[in-house]
């Protein structure tokens, strides 16, 4: 069993078509951004920007996607809603679509430099790049794993400092 959360609300009775794709599908994979798409029954007119007191359904709202697996809630999908498209009006389908995109989009748009680290933890790993001031709402929560780097750190696509001048790491 799957549950769909939007900026804070469970939408999970009110999916339709549910799909995405994970950013690595092969070990050694660069990194990709994850994208995906939701289809909302909208009916009731929660996800219609016309009706008072819908959902937001801004670019940048929190998407996570989590899988009942018998042990508890398992986190599949973290990102955010990169366009919505709502069937405004009174006659036709009343679906809303999103299409959403994985925490890495917000990535892909800001450059962080990162000194060098050698054996480190996938929750540290994280930790380092989300310490740039660009990327602080992010979710840091990646769930329970044991995942480890030999090395991380360097720059990617050339870096820059930070805007005072510093270095993170």
């Amino acid at each position: 069993m799957y549950r769909v959360i939007i900026d804070g609300t469970d939408a999970t009775d009110d999916v339709v078509e549910l799909r995405w794709s994970i950013g690595v599908r092969r070990p050694e994979d660069r990194v990709g951004i994850s994208r995906g798409r939701i289809v909302l029954d909208n009916e009731s007119g929660q996800y219609a920007p016309e009706q008072v007191g819908a959902l937001a359904l801004a670019q940048g709202a929190p998407v996570v996607i989590e899988v009942e697996d018998g042990a508890g809630w398992r986190r599949l999908f973290t990102g955010e809603v990169e366009y919505a498209e709502p069937s405004a009006g009174e006659f036709g389908q009343r679906m809303a679509t999103l299409a959403i995109a994985g925490a890495e989009s917000r990535l892909a748009r800001c450059f962080v430099r990162v000194g060098l680290r050698l054996d480190v933890g996938a929750d540290e790993a994280v930790e380092a790049v989300l310490d740039h001031p660009d990327l602080a709402a992010l979710p840091r929560d990646i769930g329970a794993t044991s995942a480890r780097f030999a090395s991380f750190g360097e720059q990617w696509g050339g870096g820059h400092p930070y805007r005072a001048g510093g270095r993170a790491g």
